[in-house]
């Protein structure tokens, strides 16, 4: 644990120290965010009984390098006598920057242009 003063910081500052590990503290706590992340949404697909989970959102997009180095898959396996099932169960990373307007538009195609 690092001994050092705590200086109230803007959260897209932690991102972009954090995602970039330019400061310690602000990576671990990018890094903590992963790992929480991954356990949730285990938790979430297991109990809902999904066969697929998708990250979608600005921000999955801003730390998919973080996200993909960090305990995530880990964490989202680690569900005990589930974890073989867990394993089996695809994550998706939605990286395209506007992804409800290139849907919006697929749906217009589909409807008004077919």
């Amino acid at each position: 644990m690092e001994q050092r003063p705590i200086t109230p910081t803007d959260d897209r500052t932690i991102w972009a120290k954090g995602a970039t590990r330019e400061d310690t503290l602000m990576a671990a706590a990018v890094e903590r965010f992963c790992l929480s992340l991954g356990s949730v949404a285990g938790d979430l697909a297991l109990a809902q009984g999904g066969s697929g989970v998708v990250i979608a959102g600005g921000l999955g997009l801003r730390i998919k390098d973080v996200l993909m180095a960090s305990g995530f898959a880990e964490r989202f396996r680690a569900k005990g006598r589930f974890e073989a099932l867990m394993a089996a169960l695809p994550v998706k990373l939605i990286i395209h920057p506007q992804p409800g307007l290139l849907g919006a538009a697929a749906a217009f195609q589909k409807e008004h242009c077919s």
